[in-house]
Order: C-alpha cells, then structure tokens, then sequence
C-alpha cells in the first residue's frame, strides 16, 4: 500500500477518534513531547505520514490511544510503524507512559498482549520491557502523589514473561525481598548483585546479607 493510501485510511480512524473525543493534537504532542517546551507552543502544522518521524510516531501513538480500545488501533498501528520503519519499543513505551498517567493502565497489559502476539523482532521481549516502563510510570506518578503503587504495580508484573523482567519490575518497585526470592530461585547470579546493590541502596540488611551469603556460596 502506497503512503498515500494510509494516509486516507489513517486520516478517517483518526477523525473517528476525533468525534468521539478521545484524541486530539493537544494530545498527541503530550504522548510524544517535544524536546523544547517552547516549539510545542508554536508547532500546530497537522501531522501527516509525508512529515518527520516524530509527526509519524505521535501519529501512530494517536492510533493507540484513541480507539475504543488499545487493540482496536493495534493492527493499523503496527502497520505504519512496520511501513515507515518507525522506533517501535520507543512509540509502545511513550503510549505505556501515557495511559499510565491518564488513568488507563489496565490498557497497558492490552498493548502488552498485542505486542507480544505481532510480528514484532524479540515480541516477547519487547512487550515485557513496555511493561517495565509501564511499572515505573504507576511507582513514579504514586510517589509524586503519596499513594501506594504494590497492587497496581503487580498486575502489571503478573504478565511479565521472563525471570529477569520480572526481577527489574520488583526493583523499580523497591520491592527487594520478591525480586531476591526470585534471583534466588533461579540460581541468576547477576540479578542477585542487582538486587543487592538496590537492598544496600535502601539499607534492608536482611535482603543484602541474604544476597551475599548466596553469593559467597557460589564462590566457594
């Protein structure tokens, strides 16, 4: 399919999403910022697929976010992005953030899915570190505000795949004692010298003399 074409396609999902109020320019320059706050105040050009990569990047974040639902976006989305060979994991992780902050992090474990049933390179992967920055959106926004982030946070960390995402998600979360059971469980030597370089950051004593001992252990 020729840019033109998409663009027809992308400019009527858009309007749809449009009329329906959820998605806008306002808000597709807020999921993708510009580096200079002052180029934001000035920068009303409509976006196009015949534009930079970052007008094409808000755009497909714009898919993303302004359908029904994540997934209702998901195809045409990852579409363009395959099209106009677009950053991909730096366009999911921007979308994570926002959804994060507007309210809407269950949709994250939709994208997430969505990533990881694509034909994206290292899917997998891909969709574990979305929900890694997904985490570490809910703990920053939560702490800003003074409220506990554990349950938000372990829905998301429940559809983390691999062992070591799983790991990095517990310690954003400053959640040493979970990610050391399962460092610990799964004899991984260097996510044990991650958990304990975060336990001595935070002074629990009891998760960093565990860390050493397991360590020590392997030494002799």
């Amino acid at each position: 399919m020729t840019t033109f074409t998409r663009q027809i396609e992308l400019t009527k999902y858009l309007a749809n999403c449009e009329a329906a109020n959820r998605v806008s320019n306002k808000v597709l320059h807020e999921i993708i910022p510009s580096p200079s706050p002052r180029s934001e105040d000035t920068d009303n050009r409509p976006l196009t697929l015949f534009g930079s990569n970052t007008d094409k990047m808000r755009l497909v974040a714009g898919v993303l976010v302004g359908g029904a639902t994540v997934d209702a976006g998901f195809d045409l989305a990852f579409r363009i992005i395959t099209e106009q060979r677009l950053d991909s994991m730096n366009i999911y992780s921007h979308v994570a953030k926002y959804l994060v902050n507007t309210d809407r992090f269950m949709e994250v474990k939709v994208l997430a899915k969505c990533i990881r049933g694509s034909k994206e390179t290292a899917a997998s992967l891909m969709s574990d570190q979305v929900l890694e920055a997904a985490v570490a959106a809910v703990v920053g926004r939560c702490e800003a505000r003074g409220q506990l982030f554990d349950e938000q946070a372990e829905l998301l960390i429940a559809d983390v795949h691999s062992v070591a995402g799983k790991i990095s998600c517990y310690i954003i979360c400053h959640n040493v004692s979970s990610a050391y059971i399962l460092a610990a469980r799964h004899d991984r030597t260097n996510d044990l010298r991650r958990v304990l370089q975060e336990a001595d950051r935070l002074g629990n004593d009891q998760v960093r003399n565990a860390c050493l001992k397991r360590l020590t252990s392997k030494k002799s």
